[in-house]
């Protein structure tokens, strides 16, 4: 377990409620007020970074943290700290910081890792209600992988913190928990994210530790005639299918209306008996009509 003696997270404002709306979305709008608070606040701390010191570019000079509740070890600067600070009761968040304690408070080196459960089932329907809640847009986002698992770069602007410029957020959903990383020295941030991973057994089949062998979610390219869904996927690939449906249950005219419209792009395909799904998934992301292929992740184990 953790080592590093913990200390308190900052009390986030009040945020009143937007609308009268489903228990799913408060919690939805809950996260993401939390988000927009971190944001602001990394935006008013990052400043230009001094030169690092060569023992520091060295990751194989670097600690190892190891947190055992949540699975996963990552390495850090041998010269930072690390605090942890946890919310109280089931289900509650964790926040974990990396910091250079050589420099003050305001001009500090500092990566941020925020860990909460997921309100949604993948990232892009994550940020997608992020977008409709706040009012914000996306400058660019970007597929990534952190650890072998997929994983989004998002660049975001506009709603809570217009003028002061975007922020830059690695996201990714494991075991219905939401990671997101953030910092003030995106040099060091590459580096750490490089060096994380989940410990655990990887799947015989070769699929992450964490997610489904049987079970893929697939987003089409906008534009793409998904009527009916099964004469979507190409030939060579409809006889390992078992079913094909769409990933989310809202209707299209509710999905508009929170600007979500690109779930109606998102399928769950469940493989038949027998399949290779690293070779299947592999065939699958060559088909020029699909943007994302990933695999399902696994329900969290009962707590």
């Amino acid at each position: 377990m953790e080592q590093q003696t913990q200390q308190p997270i900052q009390e986030a404002t009040e945020i009143k409620p937007l609308v009268k709306t489903s228990r799913k979305f408060l919690a939805i709008v809950a996260v993401f007020a939390l988000i927009a608070i971190g944001g602001i606040l990394l935006l008013q701390t990052t400043q230009q970074s001094e030169p690092i010191a060569d023992n520091e570019q060295s990751i194989a000079t670097w600690k190892v943290y190891t947190n055992d509740e949540y699975g996963f070890e990552v390495k850090y600067p041998e010269s930072w700290q690390v605090s942890v600070s946890k919310s109280a009761g089931p289900g509650g968040s964790a926040f974990i910081q990396f910091r250079d304690p050589d420099q003050d408070r305001r001009e500090r080196r500092q990566i941020n890792l925020h860990i909460s459960d997921s309100p949604t089932t993948t990232v892009e329907e994550y940020i997608d209600t992020f977008m409709a809640v706040h009012g914000y847009y996306l400058s660019s986002i970007e597929d990534i992988s952190i650890g072998g698992i997929p994983a989004k770069k998002a660049v975001i602007a506009g709603g809570d913190v217009a003028g002061q410029g975007p922020f830059v957020s690695f996201l990714m959903i494991y075991r219905q928990k939401l990671y997101r990383w953030d910092g003030t020295d995106q040099n060091i941030l590459a580096k750490i994210l490089s060096t994380f991973r989940f410990v655990g057994d990887t799947d015989s089949s070769g699929v992450p530790p964490g997610y489904s062998s049987e079970i893929i979610q697939v987003k089409f390219v906008s534009g793409t005639d998904i009527d009916p869904p099964e004469s979507i996927l190409p030939v060579n690939l409809q006889s390992s299918v078992a079913t094909i449906r769409r990933l989310s249950t809202l209707p299209d005219e509710e999905l508009d209306r929170i600007g979500s419209a690109q779930l109606k792009l998102w399928f769950e395909i469940k493989l038949r008996a027998g399949v290779d799904p690293i070779q299947f998934i592999e065939e699958l992301r060559r088909f020029s009509s699909v943007e994302n292929a990933q695999f399902a992740p696994l329900p969290a184990p009962p707590s």
